[in-house]
């Protein structure tokens, strides 16, 4: 794959991993609780905790910044063994 195909895997799941974290910590934390006769008691929780408001989208989102952050560094890596290549032959 080309670096900018990886680099635009990568931001696609970031945003795709900030979006389903952001959607996961919107949702009303309640309970629904049958009671007798088909009445239901809704409970209302307090604030998220980061344990409640953990889920698959802060992987994707790790993923995607590790595929970004590896592609730049490995980039920058090719760039600045050309130049000494370059730079090595001018010299020689």
């Amino acid at each position: 794959m080309s670096k900018y195909a990886i680099l635009f895997l990568g931001l696609t799941l970031i945003v795709v991993g900030a979006l389903k974290t952001w959607m996961h910590l919107q949702t009303a934390r309640t309970l629904l609780v049958p009671g007798c006769l088909g009445s239901d008691f809704i409970i209302r929780l307090d604030a998220p905790i980061t344990l409640q408001t953990h889920c698959w989208g802060c992987y994707v989102a790790l993923t995607g910044t590790a595929l970004v952050a590896g592609t730049m560094l490995r980039v920058h890596h090719l760039h600045r063994n050309a130049r000494l290549r370059a730079r090595n032959y001018r010299a020689g």
